[in-house]
């Protein structure tokens, strides 16, 4: 009976011992459990930093990368402004042009750390800077320059405003000079012309007959002129025969100059000394040979004009 007793007690130990073997294991496995549960989740919120780290950095190069696009297109909208005539403005422009393309180059290679990417951020915060003194620059060129043109387009309007009150001037002074000269040109009037035969004794018989006459004589009246020139004049007496030719000159090359620009040919010159009077002038052409039948017209001119006509017939 005691040996059986004593089994079953020892059964009982041997239970005993197995049930803690068995809850030290138990707790063993739960512990093991426990850590690699640690030893996991703490990967994945790391995977997850690490992927979260990953994407602040792909979408701050993304926004890096717009910033300098927009850079970008503010110079070349600045490139197209009259400032750029100006050559420190050019040289910025230039210079502004050449970082940014450094920059994108750079960016553009990827696997950026934050620290490559905060460096970028502030190299392109200071080309921000930069452009925007730029843009202000240009500004106030344009500002100037439109300030020039509106001076220079006054200017202009008074330089056009000027000249052609000078035109008028001009005109006006011309119109005037030529009332002033027409006022001042002389003019024969109570012209006679006569054939006369000239005597011995110098004394003049008029006469119509071509085989009595010895020579042609122009008579007339310069009238009286308070505002023309005084002193010697030149008159030209032009005799224009019955076949239409002038009669040739005793003396003198017998050429004198119209108004027009044009020559004309004069038969007698006589200079005369004008004192702004009433004044009788005789003119005689004398020929060499009988003077042929027919009409004899007589012009006189003095200053390019002509100044009175007349005429004769001889038979």
């Amino acid at each position: 009976m005691q040996f059986y007793l004593y089994i079953i007690m020892e059964n009982q130990e041997k239970d005993n011992k197995s049930k803690v073997l068995l809850y030290v294991i138990i707790g063993v496995l739960f512990i093991t459990n426990l850590l690699l549960f640690y030893q996991w989740k703490k990967g994945s919120d790391g995977n997850e930093v690490l992927s979260k780290a990953n994407t602040d950095l792909t979408s701050e190069t993304t926004r890096l990368g717009e910033e300098l696009d927009a850079l970008t297109a503010e110079l070349d909208l600045s490139k197209a402004s009259m400032a750029q005539k100006d050559e420190t403005i050019a040289n910025i422009q230039t210079e502004l042009e050449s970082k940014v393309a450094q920059l994108r180059s750079a960016l553009s290679k990827g696997n950026l750390s934050n620290a490559e990417l905060t460096k970028f951020r502030n190299e392109i915060k200071a080309l921000k800077t930069e452009s925007e003194n730029l843009q202000n620059r240009i500004k106030e060129l344009e500002e100037e320059l439109n300030l020039t043109k509106q001076d220079l387009s006054e200017t202009n309007t008074k330089l056009t405003n000027e000249v052609q009150n000078t035109e008028r001037l001009k005109g006006v002074l011309t119109q005037k000079e030529e009332v002033i000269s027409k006022g001042k040109q002389l003019i024969a009037d109570q012209m006679s012309v006569t054939g006369v035969k000239i005597k011995g004794s110098g004394k003049e018989v008029e006469t119509t007959r071509t085989r009595k006459a010895d020579a042609i004589r122009v008579s007339f009246r310069i009238i009286e002129n308070k505002i023309a020139d005084k002193g010697d004049k030149p008159l030209y007496v032009k005799i224009t025969g019955p076949n239409g030719v002038t009669l040739e000159p005793v003396t003198g090359d017998g050429v004198f100059s119209l108004s027009n620009g044009e020559s004309a040919k004069y038969t007698v010159l006589k200079i005369i000394d004008y004192k702004n009077g009433d004044m009788i002038v005789d003119v005689y052409h004398k020929s060499g040979s009988d003077y042929e039948k027919g009409n004899y017209t007589v012009e006189v001119f003095a200053d390019k004009v002509s100044i009175g006509k007349s005429a004769v017939t001889l038979r």
